[in-house]
Parts: structure tokens; sequence; C-alpha cells
């Protein structure tokens, strides 16, 4: 019912504007002739055919520099309703054959851009945009359009181009999302490449602690155990929440160089520095290895004491479990399981922007698709 209401006013306004400029040319006095094309629109929307009523006011209202806003409003009219055809038709005409001035076409040329982006097509979605960037380089918002097309896309070398020029445009800094580019960039190269774009990544972004976890991964596939837990000691420095990210690795680092009481005593250090459950439960698995059962136990339950969590419990539940039998053991395999459940639906992972939360790290959160905004969820069982 809204259309009609607009294209019914635009009718009339079409009606009094060919009126008007029929009068200037004439007697004061002469009566206004309506043009017969108008007419038959009229009647058209009056029938309950609107699409055919389109086409004839589209037709009569001529393309200038004045009437051009005009075709523009209807083009986004019909691409907000879904109707991507007509949109496109109307906005592809203002290109054709519209006497329009430069600022107008780039104009056109974004919204013909967003037509086609709503439609799914995005390489001529790209190539419209930058025709537009190219007549106007201050449309920042065509440079952050561009930038999702080539996300979508997965074309990484031009959304680390794209976003460069957009921080020069906008003044506003992209460099965490840059540095993940550059991540991104890496997974699909060979080892001696991808450790150049982590470079170039961390370059971007210091904190980048996925650079760090990649880097590290790389070089212990390659057996090379000192760099590889020199890169991943860094993420303390980084941000200390993704830690858990690289215990086990850093553990099994030391355990290949044989340094077995730098990595106790690295351990005793975090835990102190950084209390947190998942570096207790590295630390008890390794008294475990080390030193025995009670060990662990000891040390865990003091720890769970001090800082309690479901993760700790479920840890020293499951020690239990396996040294009794009958009725304590079905007692504590209830509670085994209860405790299962609970940590099962507690989310791992939060978005610092929007508040998405899942229990898998994506590097781009699903909810707000910004980069590097999923934090893990620490110290918030109890």
């Amino acid at each position: 019912m809204a259309l009609w209401l607009v294209l019914i006013i635009l009718g009339l306004c079409l009606g009094f504007y060919l009126g008007y400029q029929w009068r200037r040319g004439h007697e004061p006095n002469s009566p206004i002739k309506f043009h017969r094309d108008y007419l038959a629109g009229l009647n058209l929307l009056l029938n309950d055919q609107p699409d055919k009523a389109v086409d004839i006011f589209i037709k009569l209202l001529k393309v200038d520099e004045d009437t051009v806003e005009t075709h523009i409003s209807l083009g986004n009219l019909f691409r907000r309703r879904g109707e991507i055809d007509r949109a496109l038709r109307i906005h592809q005409a203002l290109l054709d054959g519209g006497e329009i001035n430069q600022e107008q076409r780039v104009q056109v040329l974004i919204e013909l851009g967003y037509d086609y982006l709503s439609a799914g097509v995005f390489d001529r979605a790209e190539r419209l945009f930058i025709e537009a960037v190219n007549l106007d380089e201050s449309r920042s918002q065509v440079l952050y359009s561009l930038l999702d097309i080539y996300q979508k896309e997965k074309n990484w070398q031009k959304a680390i181009m794209i976003a460069k020029k957009a921080e020069l445009a906008t003044g506003k800094s992209l460099h965490q999302a840059i540095a993940h580019f550059y991540c991104e960039l890496a997974a699909s190269q060979s080892k001696e490449v991808a450790l150049n774009t982590l470079d170039e990544a961390l370059d971007c972004d210091k904190k980048c602690v996925r650079a760090n976890l990649m880097k590290g991964a790389l070089y212990m596939a390659d057996q090379h155990y000192k760099q590889a837990l020199l890169c991943l000691q860094k993420i303390k420095q980084q941000d200390v929440r993704f830690l858990p990210e690289a215990i086990e690795a850093i553990v099994k680092c030391h355990e290949q160089l044989g340094e077995t009481k730098e990595l106790e005593g690295y351990l005793n250090q975090l835990i102190a520095d950084f209390p947190a459950i998942p570096f207790a439960l590295v630390l008890s698995n390794y008294l475990k290895t080390s030193q025995g059962d009670a060990a662990a136990e000891a040390f865990l339950i003091e720890y769970v004491r001090q800082s309690p969590s479901f993760s700790g419990l479920k840890f020293l539940v499951d020690m239990h479990v396996v040294q009794v039998d009958g009725k304590v053991k079905e007692d504590l395999t209830i509670l085994q399981r209860l405790i299962q459940r609970l940590l099962a639906k507690k989310p791992k992972y939060r978005c610092a922007h929007c508040g998405f939360s899942g229990r898998t790290l994506h590097w781009e959160c699903i909810g707000c698709r910004r980069w590097g905004t999923l934090l893990p969820v620490l110290g918030e069982e109890f």
C-alpha cells in the first residue's frame, strides 16, 4: 500500500511538472493539457496495474540534473523491497542516457553497485565501485563495500589493499582486521612464504595472537621447537587470555627440548601471575606424570579451594572415580555426568563487541563480523 501511495504522488508530481513546463511557453490563461501517457499511467494505477504504470512514469520523467535524484530514490525503493531487476533498470538507464554531472554519476554508480551486491553479482558490483572510487576517492562507504566483497570472496590480497586505502581515506585504523587478512593469506601459502606473511601481520598489529599461534605451529611441524617456543611464549605479553590456546604446544616444546625443570618453573610462575584453571590443569597433569597422582591431586585440591571452578572439580572427580568402587563410584559417576553437562552448555568464547558466544574460537565474529573481538571466557565459572 505504501508503494502505491508513493507512485501516485510521483505520478501527480510528474503531471504537474509536465504541465508547468508546457505552460511556461504559452499564454498564462491557456488551459493545462496533460500528456496522454501520464493519463494512461494514472489509469493503470487505478486498475491495479502498478508495474506498467511505473514504466510509463519513468519514461515520462526526463533524466537531467534536476530529476536524477527522483530516479535514484525510486530505484532505491525498489531495491529495499527486493525488486532488484526494476532497481537495476532504473539506475542503469541513468548511466546510459541521463544528462547528469560527475557527482551524480558517482552516486548512480554506487547505487547500481548496491543493486548488483543485493543480487549477489559481486564481480559486477566490484567493477562499479572501483569506477566510482576512481572518480571520487573520498567515498569511504564504497571502500568499505569493496572490502566486504573481498572478504566474502576470500580475496585477501585485495582486502589488504583496499583496507589500507580505507584507512587513508577515513583516518580510522583497520590494523587489527588487516593483520587477520595476512593470517588468512598465510594459511594458503607454503611454510617459508607463510612465515614472512605472518611477520607482516605482526608488523601491522603487534598484538596479533593468531600470527604467533600460526608461526608456532609451522615451526613445530618442522620440529624447530626452539623457534616455536619463542613465538608461543610471546602470547603472554600480547594477550594472556589466549595463552590457554598455546599452553599444550608450549608444554610439548619444553618436553621435546628436554627442559622439564624449566617447564615446571614456567607453569608455576604463570599460575602465580595469572591464576586460571587451564594452566592449573596443565600443571596438575605434569605433576601426575612426574610425581604421581598424590602430588597432582594435592596441588589441584588446594587450587580449587582458592579458585573454585567446574573444570577443576571435574578433574578431581575424574581422578577419584577410577580409584573407588561400589556405591561411591556410582555417586561420583552421576556427579561426573552432571558436571560434563554443565560445562557443555558454558560458552568458551564471547565477543567483546556484540556479545556473541560459543564454544569454538572464530577469529571473525559470526555475530558482528568484526575481526579479533572473540575472547576466551576465563574465571567466570563460580
